[in-house]
C-alpha cells in the first residue's frame, strides 16, 4: 500500500457520505416525470357546457422504476469504495509493528495532523520524526 492509496482515505469517506446522501434523496424526492392528460367534463349547472379539463400528476410507475435504478447504482459504487476502503483498514491493522500501525492510523483513520500524532502517542515535539518514520515505511513499502 503506498501514501496515494492511503491518503485516499479520506476522499473515499467523503464520497460514501455523498452516495449514502444521493440513495436518500432519491428514495424521498427524486426527480419524478411529470404526466399530463385531458378529459372531458360539464359544468355542474344547467347549460351543463361541456369544456376539456387538463389532469397533471406525477407518472410514479415511471417513477419508482427510475429511482430504483439509480439506487441501485449508487448502491453498488457504495458497495465498491467500502471494500476499499475496508481492505486500508485490513491493511493498517494487519501491520506487525505497533508504532507504525498508530501512526498511520492517527494520520489516516484519524485525520490528525503529524504533531497532532505526536502528542496522541504520547510523545513530545512538531511530529516531524513520526512523518519521517512514515515516510521511510512507505518508500520501502
Amino acid at each position: 500500500m503506498n501514501k496515494r492509496e492511503l491518503s485516499q482515505l479520506n476522499f473515499l469517506e467523503s464520497e460514501i457520505k455523498q452516495l449514502k446522501k444521493r440513495i436518500e434523496w432519491a428514495e424521498n424526492y427524486g426527480n419524478p416525470p411529470i404526466a399530463t392528460d385531458s378529459v372531458k367534463g360539464s359544468s355542474p349547472h344547467f347549460p351543463y357546457t361541456e369544456h376539456t379539463i387538463m389532469i397533471t400528476g406525477i407518472d410514479y410507475s415511471k417513477h419508482n422504476g427510475a429511482v430504483k435504478k439509480l439506487k441501485k447504482e449508487y448502491q453498488n459504487k457504495l458497495d465498491e469504495l467500502a471494500s476499499i476502503l475496508e481492505e486500508t483498514f485490513k491493511y493498517i491493522y494487519s501491520l506487525p509493528n505497533s508504532e507504525m500501525r498508530q501512526i498511520l492510523t492517527l494520520r489516516y483513520i484519524d485525520k490528525l495532523s503529524w504533531q497532532k500524532v505526536a502528542e496522541s502517542m504520547g510523545l513530545e515535539g512538531d511530529g516531524s520524526t513520526q512523518r519521517k518514520k512514515h515516510d521511510k515505511f512507505i518508500k520501502l513499502s
